[in-house]
């Protein structure tokens, strides 16, 4: 047992610093905090090559994102990490919509090709085209203009132009996330969001992203999550500045 437990240090990564440390200078006559300043630094290596390393198995420069709200709950919540993997649009499930005449989306806005319908949960799209809005497409990863965070959200649709593919996402909470991301401007209701009651309600949508993104432009779709891992990085790098007033 012990020969086992021997050979398995060599693939401890600080076993190697310890080494080198060694080699510099005997233990007994080091500094232990520039020896913690040393682990510390050698940490942040190994992790950054570990992420390097799964990155490019996965096929993705972010094989891992950690959820910063509760828009997808209850799929997943705030400090959950998303394992992300590198997809392009035939590999991602959504539901498919065919605009042949187009040549592209770049810079157009969802509302010049479909309409959002929130009380029958439909999107109806100018070829004639619906969709349902619903929670069976992937869920993926994209960079948006608004926010300086990665948007984690669920694939609604998928329209296909000419210059390629183009999704229409959502999150999953009905509680906080009402409008598919894409959906700018008022929004008229034949119910309360969010509640029972019946009432025509005008709400202005403040939409997540103007523009649909496009394949080339996703960080990867989700293949798994580890709960609550993230908050190792959450609590001192957004709790305590939150709770400091060093942080919104």
């Amino acid at each position: 047992m012990g020969g086992i437990i021997s050979k398995l240090k060599w693939l401890d990564p600080f076993t190697y610093v310890d080494i080198l440390l060694d080699k510099i200078k005997p233990k007994a006559q080091r500094n232990k905090y520039l020896d913690w300043a040393i682990y510390l630094a050698f940490a942040a290596i190994f992790a950054y090559a570990l992420l390097f390393i799964f990155g490019l198995i996965l096929g993705t420069s972010a094989p891992g994102v950690i959820v910063l709200s509760g828009s997808m709950e209850p799929s997943f919540y705030r400090g959950d990490i998303i394992i992300l993997q590198g997809a392009d649009a035939q590999n991602i499930k959504g539901q498919d919509v065919y605009f042949p005449g187009i040549s592209t989306l770049k810079g157009k806005m969802l509302k010049e090709i479909a309409e959002v319908d929130y009380e029958k949960q439909k999107i109806i799209f100018a070829n004639g085209a619906e969709v349902s809005i619903n929670k069976e497409g992937d869920v993926i990863v994209y960079n948006s203009s608004y926010y300086p965070e990665p948007i984690i959200h669920r694939v609604i649709a998928k329209v296909h132009v000419a210059d390629g593919t183009y999704f229409i996402t959502k999150g999953d909470n009905p509680k906080t996330n009402w409008f598919v991301d894409q959906a700018c401007g008022n929004v008229v209701f034949g119910y309360v969001p969010g509640t029972d009651l019946i009432a025509i309600t005008s709400i202005e949508s403040a939409c997540i992203t103007p523009h649909m993104p496009n394949e080339k432009e996703l960080e990867g779709k989700m293949i798994g999550k580890i709960p609550f891992l993230g908050w190792v990085k959450l609590i001192p790098f957004d709790e305590i500045p939150k709770l400091l007033g060093l942080k919104k």
